[in-house]
């Protein structure tokens, strides 16, 4: 959403790190200047070799009828990013923990909203969990090592119940990946 915070932009470095993973082509569209997750992004930009974050005017260029545009932590379209980039989307999924407003977006392929979720982090992250089964198609296509972080916002402060969460998350990779 504009202003993106560490949430919204969290949730998006975490979908668009997975999807990476799977080999598709993935950014997260923000707005580099006018942000609330400039430490964030700099993390990620110096500690990894892909480039994660791209302007929305850069995203415009980017953007065709197959794009899959995945719009985290609102579901309201006056609140997005940009609003040129999701009124020419042909295919828009919406993850949002928010109380549904009256206005919202519409005709999305996917609404994923859960408002008793504590952020749209926490929904990606237990998005993530169901990667096992791509974990075993990309160990079957020769993959011999991943990376992600199961714990997401919870690396500090973990409660019984993330931690446990995270735990059936690395069991299934590592069920799905075997020992290679």
């Amino acid at each position: 959403h504009r202003f993106g915070d560490l949430d919204s932009v969290g949730a998006a470095t975490g979908l668009c790190c997975a999807l990476k993973k799977l080999g598709k082509d993935a950014s997260v569209v923000v707005n580099l200047e006018n942000n609330l997750a400039k430490a964030l992004i700099k993390y990620v930009s110096d500690h990894d070799i892909s480039n994660y974050y791209i302007a929305p005017e850069n995203a415009m260029n980017k953007l065709d009828d197959n794009t899959l545009v995945i719009v985290v932590d609102t579901h309201n379209p006056d609140l997005v990013e940009s609003k040129e980039i999701l009124e020419r989307s042909k295919n828009t999924v919406v993850i949002d923990h928010h109380r549904l407003m009256v206005k919202s977006i519409e005709d999305s392929v996917l609404f994923y909203h859960e408002p008793i979720a504590s952020s749209a982090s926490e929904m990606v992250a237990e998005i993530i969990e169901y990667f096992g089964e791509k974990a075993k198609i990309a160990v079957q296509r020769g993959i011999t090592a991943m990376k992600w972080d199961p714990f997401g916002k919870n690396y500090l402060n973990i409660s019984n119940a993330e931690l446990d969460k995270a735990l059936r998350c690395v069991d299934e990779v590592r069920k799905a990946a075997g020992d290679k």
